[in-house]
């Protein structure tokens, strides 16, 4: 058998030489390893909610509101402080959905409480019962 002339002009059983292998710097630094999750427990206890700007948890009166008009598809502007939350629409499954979203901004939010807060459930019922007023 003949070899097939390359029409490069270059032998064809020529090697491509391989590229250099990539090696890290022997002095670059090792990535810093990711902070381990905080355990340490809250000195303060848990987070109540609270009415008025700068409500631990972020939970404030137009917090509240605004979680609620989330639930109930409505806007936060047309829920009034005194409507019957009942009315526009929360019932004990909505409720369980807010609870669990207040407890995960660190509220300490009850189901019960929330259920029992009054005679009627409103923002300014809940509003004082979880600022605990």
């Amino acid at each position: 058998m003949s070899a097939v002339p390359d029409p490069t002009g270059g032998s064809a059983a020529a090697a491509v030489p391989a590229p250099p292998a990539t090696r890290p710097e022997p002095h670059a630094p090792a990535p810093a390893p990711a902070p381990a999750p905080d355990s340490t427990p809250d000195p303060n206890g848990p987070v109540t909610m609270t009415s008025g700007a700068g409500a631990p948890g972020g939970l404030d009166r137009d917090t509240l509101r605004a979680d609620l008009a989330d639930v109930l598809g409505e806007r936060p502007e047309d829920i009034g402080d005194d409507d019957d939350l009942r009315d526009l629409g929360l019932d004990s499954i909505r409720l369980m959905s807010l609870v669990e979203t207040w407890r995960a901004r660190g509220a300490k939010a009850e189901f019960a409480d929330l259920a029992e807060a009054g005679p009627t459930p409103t923002v300014r019922a809940w509003s004082a019962h979880l600022s605990g007023h």
